[in-house]
């Protein structure tokens, strides 16, 4: 094959570009020798070339009648039986379903030309805004593919063109509506958190999509729609889908979309929360309407009271995971526990700015109220800073008193909904406790029996949430809500939970955080005010009989270990750390007032546990397990274990740090080679090969490199550089130069030196 012939084959324009060519001599679309974009659609290279941004390929595809075909190639919704296996399609399907592929790939591609050409046909963008609504009135449903598809073309739009794309939902009063309907899509889910990333401009007009706080327009959305109602009115009591008059199949598809809706509804309000959360730190108020610690009687309240019906209407719901409670459940652990609601930083103390007052200019900038330029993280912090310094010297001023961390949204009206609800969750959480002799006759639950022959019922996934919540509000809750669980009793009942269920290590780490966060002392200073005072939520965990609880269970375990059981108690981990904690705050804290809620032979017992067994257990625990392949021998000279160093690895350190030509040697031959006497003491080391597998292994010679390097040194071997440390010394040609290394370095004066 000639050359020419060669390159015209394996260079050929590709079919893009000759069906541009075609474009070009042929302007008007409707000509028959115009080609159609399903040509385009169809030709292997034509997302690719999209994605290059090949600017003539965009300009065809941003033209007023083929963005039409590309928005109905995109939002088609095949019939919900269609597979996503191409291999059992007609033909036809095939097709279809690839031009569809590539629409919406198009114009998820996020090219400007192609977005603004559907902005600028109020038809495409009511099309695409309705898209969800339509579906719903003609009772469509809706194919998986459909949404993806869907979902991209508005996260595309949002990306492109923030402000028009907000003014578009704006419009469409039921779009929002419809879409938190169809929430059950994980992909709308997400959009729906995205709508809160700022605009796609910052004032410098530079990309910055997502990282400012969101302008007036995209929580104006949110707020008119009252989103977070609409997110907890997905959680429908499951006796309103009537499962009775429903086929078995049919069931299982209804339950499972319902607890997916669910699920994405959490996952999305919770999205919204974290960024609301980030607010206060850019100087911007949190709307109350998206502020779910302030809406959490009707939001919150709602979910919990959907899963607290569903399990009332379950008639062993100790033995059934309740899907609604244990997500409404979870949720509130994560709203009460989240380290991004606790700061040291007082907003009350620093001006917000409402963001109902600012407005969205039209070059996509953000304007505050007084019509300057928006504050960046870095001015807010700045104008924060006298306020921490205020804070640090009231504090530095009064030696009884240390600031705790501070809410930045006030979660007062969600405990006061948990506590409205805490007495119906403790009867769910007793109820397999209450029943568990009854159960373990009849056999209505499944009982659990350990290694050491202990039995438990399963406490359940449900029950878990219970737990994980009651010590999440221990953990973080205010005195008044600390002080109610006080009072129900529930302090006592997670300690004995702890003790039953020791192999449940969810279960242990949730209680055991909450006791870490009580008891764990100040920073670095041991003796500050807040370690050393005995603060409420301390008294009520005392109060509890925790001192006595870790004595009980550390006894069981001792129990365990002298019987010869092979296993210790599976709480022996996290009792050990809470053993040393409260330790060491037992020493410093003046015994009067230990007493006052202990006896005294039970301090004494703990203080002396403490002392003889604690301490050296979690010395034990805290010792890093060193796992090496260099074998340990038995000391000459003692009963002691030394490490036995084949490689003398300590003179070999010592010496290359001091630059010895012998270690270097040394370094380099352990590196390079496999000398059997350096494997001495291994072991049978033969399933990895002999010695003298490799016939062409040599020891290298080190003793022609010069170590030293200088900024204009050269390195090469081979003829081929690689870097700054050297070049191939032209001594060595022929018989080594395919091998050897060879260093030239140029000194400081100037000369170059090869060895």
């Amino acid at each position: 094959m000639s050359t020419s012939m060669y390159f015209r084959h394996r260079f050929r324009p590709s079919a893009i570009d000759e069906l541009l060519d075609r474009v070009q001599e042929n302007p008007d679309l409707n000509s028959p020798n115009a080609p159609t974009l399903e040509q385009f659609l169809d030709d292997d290279d034509f997302i690719q070339e999209c994605r290059v941004e090949n600017r003539t390929l965009i300009h065809y595809l941003s033209r007023r009648d083929i963005v039409v075909k590309l928005v109905d190639y995109a939002l088609w919704n095949p019939p919900l039986a269609l597979s996503f296996s191409t291999a059992d399609l007609p033909e036809t399907d095939k097709l279809q379903l690839r031009r569809t592929m590539s629409a919406s790939e198009v114009i998820a591609a996020e090219q400007l030309p192609v977005i603004d050409s559907i902005f600028q046909q109020e038809q495409l963008v009511s099309q695409i805004f309705s898209f969800l609504q339509t579906t719903e009135n003609d009772q469509i449903p809706l194919h998986p593919l459909a949404v993806e598809n869907f979902a991209k073309i508005l996260s595309s739009l949002l990306s492109v063109r923030h402000t028009l794309t907000l003014r578009a939902m704006q419009k469409h009063e039921s779009f929002l509506k419809s879409l938190v309907g169809k929430v059950r899509f994980a992909a709308l889910a997400e959009f729906l958190v995205r709508v809160l990333q700022s605009s796609e401009r910052s004032i410098h007009g530079v990309d910055t999509f997502g990282l400012g706080p969101p302008d007036n327009s995209s929580l104006a959305v949110l707020v008119e729609n009252d989103l977070l109602g609409l997110l907890a009115a997905q959680f429908e009591p499951l006796s309103k889908l009537h499962l009775s008059s429903k086929s078995k199949e049919e069931r299982e598809i209804l339950e499972r979309n319902r607890e997916e809706t669910m699920d994405n509804a959490i996952g999305t309000l919770l999205g919204i929360t974290m960024r609301m959360l980030q607010l206060p730190l850019m100087r911007c108020k949190v709307p109350d309407k998206l502020n779910v610690y302030a809406t959490a009687p009707r939001v919150i309240g709602r979910m919990l009271d959907t899963g607290i019906q569903d399990a009332e209407d379950t008639e062993e719901p100790w033995i059934k995971p309740i899907v609604s409670l244990s997500l409404a459940l979870r949720c509130c652990s994560l709203l009460m526990a989240t380290e991004s609601n606790q700061s040291s930083i007082d907003f009350e103390a620093i001006p917000m700015d409402d963001m109902s007052n600012r407005e969205d200019s039209a070059e996509f900038t953000e304007v505050d109220q007084e019509g300057g330029e928006s504050m960046t993280l870095s001015q807010t912090i700045s104008e924060m800073e006298p306020v921490l310094e205020a804070e640090a010297e009231e504090s530095a001023r009064s030696a009884q008193h240390f600031p705790s961390k501070r809410k930045v949204l006030d979660s007062k009206l969600l405990e006061q909904t948990l506590l409205e609800r805490f007495p119906k969750l403790l009867i769910l959480l007793n109820a397999h406790r209450e029943s568990n002799s009854d159960a373990l006759l009849v056999g209505e639950v499944e009982v659990l029996e350990t290694a050491n022959g202990d039995k438990h019922t399963r406490i359940g996934s449900t029950r878990l949430c219970i737990v994980e919540l009651f010590s999440a509000c221990l953990r973080t809750g205010s005195d008044e809500t600390v002080e109610a669980l006080e009072e129900m009793g529930i302090p006592v009942l997670l300690l004995e939970l702890m003790l039953d269920y020791e192999w449940n290590s969810i279960l242990q780490f949730s209680i055991s955080s909450s006791l870490y966060e009580a008891f764990q002392l100040d920073g670095s200073d041991p003796g500050s005010a807040r370690s050393l005072s005995l603060n409420f939520r301390r008294i009520v965990w005392l109060r509890a009989g925790l001192i006595g609880k870790v004595i009980e269970a550390w006894e069981r375990n001792s129990k365990r270990e002298e019987s010869g059981s092979s296993a210790r108690c599976g709480y022996m981990g996290h009792l050990i750390k809470l053993a040393d904690l409260l330790g060491v705050w037992c020493e410093v804290v003046d015994r009067d007032e230990l007493l006052q809620l202990m006896e005294a032979s039970e301090l004494d017992t703990f203080k002396k546990l403490y002392k003889e067994q604690v301490i050296d257990a979690r010395k034990r625990e805290l010792t890093p397990l060193i796992i090496s392949p260099v074998p340990v021998m038995p000391s000459m000279s003692s009963g002691e274990e030394e490490a036995f160093d084949p490689y003398n690895m300590a003179e070999v350190i010592e010496g290359l740090t001091g630059g010895n030509q012998a270690a270097v040697n040394q370094f380099a031959n352990m590196l390079l080679t496999t000398a059997g006497s350096d494997f001495e003491g291994f072991g049978d080391l033969s399933h990895f090969g002999s010695v003298d597998d490799d016939d062409d292994e040599e020891i290298v010679d080190t003793s022609r490199f010069q170590y030293g390097f200088s900024p204009s040194a050269e390195y090469s071997t081979g003829g081929s550089s690689f870097g700054n440390y050297g070049t191939q010394d032209a001594d060595h040609t022929d018989d080594d130069s395919d091998d050897g290394l060879v260093v030239r370095v140029e000194d400081e004066d100037g000369t170059v030196s090869n060895t």
